[in-house]
Parts: structure tokens; sequence; C-alpha cells
């Protein structure tokens, strides 16, 4: 690997990651019939589901025949979605900021850690999504860890958001401004998690977080820090 590259691999893989994470984004949106058949308190199909707290509210949600049958459709190609492309894109996509910013030996890996915990708690809820799905609305077995698995999940990413903010700091001017929306979408996303976790801003949050740290790799593929300023 040349001299030139090497700075530049860890943000080629998270500019690259980040993409994938728009594209996996995209491919949710184009899934048939992934609305909720009844109130989702301003969420989409997705979130509401992930969110669920009893057996009630997943039958509200999924409503009567004939909408039930399709959102239980479209929400399990969702489910395959979430698996199979946005749980390992974003985890390389926030996993390879760190490693970029790995001068810092301490926040550096504690950040990695986290990443790696929330994806694998995102893999955990699927499986306990895909349960719910085949025998609707579900028991008190899945959806009692569902609700500790999803939360801990979104507290975790908006730590390791929180720390990502804090390495980008002293790395340059556009880097420091990065720090800070970073740091706000991770403190909205938290915030909404601890007051009422089913508000749309949980995810606006992370919205934030994340598009400031793409224009971020999409800076340091160019410039590395050192070099950027």
């Amino acid at each position: 690997m040349t001299a030139l590259l090497r700075p530049r691999l860890p943000w080629l893989l998270c500019l690259a990651a980040g993409v994938g994470v728009l594209l996996a984004s995209a491919a949710f949106g184009r899934v048939p019939g992934l609305v909720p058949c009844g109130p989702a308190a301003e969420l989409g199909a997705i979130i509401a589901f992930e969110l669920a707290r009893s057996a009630s509210e997943v039958a509200a949600l999924f409503g009567a025949e004939p909408c039930r049958s399709a959102l239980i459709a479209a929400q399990r190609q969702a489910v395959w979605v979430d698996a199979l492309a946005f749980i390992p894109a974003y985890a390389l996509f926030l996993g390879s900021a760190a490693w970029g910013l790995r001068k810092d030996r301490r926040i550096a890996p504690l950040t990695i850690a986290m990443v790696a915990a929330a994806a694998v708690l995102d893999q955990i809820e699927g499986r306990l999504l895909w349960s719910i799905l085949d025998a609707m609305p579900g028991t008190e077995a899945t959806l009692l860890p569902l609700y500790g698995v999803v939360r801990v999940k979104f507290a975790l990413l908006s730590l390791a958001a929180f720390a990502l903010a804090a390495l980008l700091l002293r790395r340059g001017r556009i880097a420091t401004i990065a720090a800070v929306v970073v740091a706000g979408g991770a403190l909205l996303s938290f915030a909404t998690l601890v007051v009422n976790a089913h508000h749309p801003l949980l995810m606006e949050g992370h919205r934030i977080s994340w598009t400031a740290l793409l224009i971020v790799a999409g800076w340091f593929a160019v410039r590395p820090p050192g070099e950027a300023r």
C-alpha cells in the first residue's frame, strides 16, 4: 500500500459505506406496502414496529385485512434489507470513521466497540421482529427483550456519535464544525430516546449526525487529518 493511499483508506471505506447507508435507506422506501395500517405516532412502519411496547401496539400498527397481510410481507422484506445491507453499511461507516481517527488510542477503540455492540443488538432485534411476524401480534417473551434491545441500540449509536465528535475536534476547521453538528445530532437523538422514543426526532438526530460525518469522510478522503485544515 502506498504512503499516499494509507491515510486515506479508512476515509475511502467510510465514504463508500456512507453511500451504502444511503442506498440501503432508499431500499426501505422501495418496499411495497411498507406503510402503517394503524396509529404509528408519526413514525414510519419500521421504526414504529421496532419501538412497539406491547402486543396491542403491534396489533394496532398492523390493523385489519387486507392491509395487515401486506404490511407483514413488507416488514419481512424490510428485516432482510436491514440485516443484509443497512446494518453492515452503518457499522462499516461509523467504524471506519473511528479507525481514521485512531490517533486517540482510548476513544477510538471504545467507539468501534460501541458500534459493533449496536450492530449485534440490531441483528438480534431483527430476529425478534421476525418472531413477532411469525406469531402476530407477539408475546411478552419477544416484546420484552425487544423493548430493551432497541433502546440500548439507539443509546449506543448516540454515544458512538458523541465519541466521534470528540475525535473530530482539533482535526482542522472543517472537522471541528462537523464535530459540533455530529454532537448536536447525537444529543437530539439521545434526549428524544429518554423523553419520548416515539417522536420522529429520534431518527432525525441520527440523520443529522451521519450526514455531517459523510461530508467529513468525503473531505478526509481527499485531505486526510494532518493535511486538512
